[in-house]
């Protein structure tokens, strides 16, 4: 009888104990758990951008031996200019209803164009490299675009001088057309055309730029085919060609969030208002790369006060 009741007693002290204890230590599993996961999910993270720069690892060195050209949209262009101008043609005005119970309407001044082509030439694949090319310059001719700025680099295989302009000249556009060979360079990746992008904004804030490139030429496979007939249709659409750019920042087919932020197949119609604001692109691998050591020290941060708690719980 005795010994019923001492046991009966140990049992009741250890259930009436354990509630607390139990608590306390699945709370801490929980929050050790989740340091552990996103410890993990940053060193993915932080893996698959390395690998996705390894391609342009020497764009800045190879860039660097060249002499980054001036954009100055307010010198007119000169017949001897060794320097490209980025003299934008004058847009028409667009009507849109301003108070539709009275009849009135509005004049509002769409953004002018540019297009910036980055064309990367595969010296394992020229004529393959070519055909997108000439695909998707036909595909400008025939949009809302024919008569749009256009400046463009070569990657890779060296081409002649001003050929994408001769090639745009010849598909029946009588359009007056400023069309520029910006520079050449044997090895780089989107960063080159994309800086000319943000320095193009720099001085031509009320503009908007569009831009693309030969998705496919570097793997020629038929998901990038499907990805980049979809993404130059969207970005040369009427749709992007007269979007509002007081209400949208960019214009694009779609857009995602996971697993970052980004547009399937990289082509897209941007407000310069927005884009002049953005990390220049000759700097961005720099600033994610701080971006990671940070997010990585505040991580192991987290993780020292979490085990810090535990210790406190259970000392």
């Amino acid at each position: 009888m005795n010994r019923a009741r001492s046991r009966l007693n140990r049992r009741q002290r250890c259930c009436g104990c354990s509630l607390w204890d139990l608590s306390k230590f699945y709370l801490s599993c929980l929050v050790l758990f989740a340091g552990y996961q996103l410890h993990r999910y940053i060193q993915t993270i932080e893996k698959k951008s390395q690998q996705f720069s390894a391609r342009g690892k020497d764009n800045f060195l190879a860039a660097s031996s060249y002499q980054r050209m001036k954009i100055n949209h307010k010198e007119e262009k000169q017949p001897n200019q060794e320097e490209v101008s980025f003299s934008l043609p004058e847009r028409k005005m667009g009507n849109f209803d301003a108070e539709k119970s009275s009849g009135k309407q509005e004049q509002q001044r769409l953004p002018t164009f540019a297009i910036f082509y980055n064309a990367y030439i595969n010296p394992n694949s020229v004529n393959q490299s070519l055909q997108i090319v000439e695909e998707q310059l036909n595909k400008i001719s025939a949009s809302s675009h024919n008569s749009t700025s256009f400046f463009y680099n070569v990657l890779g295989y060296n081409l002649t001088e001003n050929m994408l302009c001769s090639q745009l000249s010849s598909n029946g556009n009588q359009k007056a057309r400023q069309c520029k060979q910006i520079n050449y360079y044997p090895s780089g990746d989107e960063s080159i055309t994309l800086q000319d992008v943000y320095e193009y904004c720099q001085v031509n804030p009320l503009s908007a730029v569009v831009y693309l490139h030969d998705k496919g030429s570097f793997h020629p496979t038929g998901s990038n085919r499907r990805i980049r007939k979809v993404a130059t249709a969207s970005a040369i659409s009427d749709a992007c060609h007269y979007f509002p750019p007081e209400k949208c920042n960019l214009c694009v087919n779609k857009f995602q969030f996971l697993p970052n932020h980004h547009t399937p197949g990289a082509m897209w119609v941007g407000n310069c208002t927005y884009l002049k604001t953005l990390i220049p692109p000759k700097d961005f691998a720099s600033r994610r790369h701080d971006m990671f050591k940070t997010v990585r020290y505040e991580a192991n941060n987290m993780q020292q006060r979490n085990l810090s708690t535990i210790n406190e719980l259970y000392c």
